[in-house]
């Protein structure tokens, strides 16, 4: 048998204290996995920071956690699904998921990907920004994400609504 405890899953650190409190795979800018919701920060491995990424704050983190519950419930997967192709993973992932990836880059601005884009900008708001769209507020963008026909998804205002020890504090 054997005893050896798990501490790293497709190259992320399990002992992050966002990966134990919020599951949030605190990937690099090619994750091994189809997560539902991830999170790139600056690696040691690319000095290059090419999305020139910083480390969100405590709080951020705790909305980004808040925020893969949401998708996963938004998915609608009954629990027998859940428990058995998402949560026996320690990150939650399924396979063909879009995953979204947040980036907080150093100017304090969020930007997210999804891994399906094959053109137009990498990451929005792109990095050219000619419309000059900016984000300094996660939940901000995160409303953004949650746009459907110029119209923020009632779900999404009901779930921030119901959370405002996590949500209160950034409106």
């Amino acid at each position: 048998m054997n005893d050896t405890i798990q501490k790293t899953y497709d190259g992320i650190d399990l002992e992050h204290p966002w990966v134990l409190m919020h599951r949030i795979p605190l990937a690099g800018l090619y994750p091994d996995r189809s997560y539902f919701v991830s999170l790139e920060v600056p690696s040691e491995d690319d000095p290059s920071n090419l999305w020139n990424a910083m480390v969100p704050t405590e709080a951020e983190a705790a909305i980004l956690g808040a925020y893969i519950e949401y998708v996963i419930d938004s998915y609608g997967y009954g629990e027998q699904y859940l428990n058995t192709v998402v949560r026996p993973h320690p990150l939650d992932s399924a396979p063909g998921i879009n995953t979204r990836s947040f980036i907080k880059q150093v100017n304090g601005t969020w930007h997210y990907r999804m891994f399906t884009w094959r053109s137009g900008p990498s990451i929005f708001p792109g990095i050219s920004n000619p419309l000059g769209l900016t984000y300094p507020n996660l939940v901000d963008l995160l409303d953004k994400v949650e746009t459907f026909a110029d119209t923020v998804h009632p779900r999404w205002v009901e779930f921030k609504d119901s959370r405002p020890d996590i949500f209160g504090e950034v409106r």
